[in-house]
């Protein structure tokens, strides 16, 4: 009976407490919330790169020209056409239309020196929802 009881006794003192080492797990938390440096993004200015060689692009009535001023203002014209105020909802629905008629149209970016970048990739967004596979971004010659 007194080799059960030892045995019992050696279990009860080897149990593990959790209190210290929630203790430590709680300071290392704190440790390391205090201690990492939060990457604050800031918006910055950028200009569209130029370039001295534009290569000759072919103009057709495949091909849509997709203009976006400083502002982030678009406007559109087809082939050798006239250039048109358009919104994003209606450029969406153009480019559409366009593309039953012509599957392999494309489509060029001209942007503002000053353009914001967040507009540059909503029309190429808007591109890719209509289904243009054919995307490009314009430099302009200095």
């Amino acid at each position: 009976m007194s080799l059960l009881a030892e045995r019992r006794k050696q279990r009860s003192s080897s149990s593990l407490e959790l209190t210290p080492l929630l203790d430590v797990l709680f300071l290392l938390i704190i440790f390391f919330s205090i201690s990492s440096v939060f990457i604050k993004e800031s918006r910055f200015d950028i200009e569209l790169p130029e370039t001295g060689e534009v290569a000759g692009i072919s103009v057709s009535e495949t091909s849509v020209g997709v203009y976006v001023d400083r502002y982030g203002k678009f406007s559109v014209s087809v082939g050798i056409g006239e250039k048109e105020p358009i919104t994003s909802l209606r450029l969406r629905e153009k480019l559409s239309r366009l593309l039953i008629d012509h599957p392999e149209m494309s489509v060029s970016i001209f942007g503002d020196k000053k353009v914001d970048y967040q507009s540059i990739v909503s029309v190429m967004a808007i591109c890719r929802e209509s289904g243009v596979k054919s995307i490009s971004i314009v430099a302009i010659e200095d």
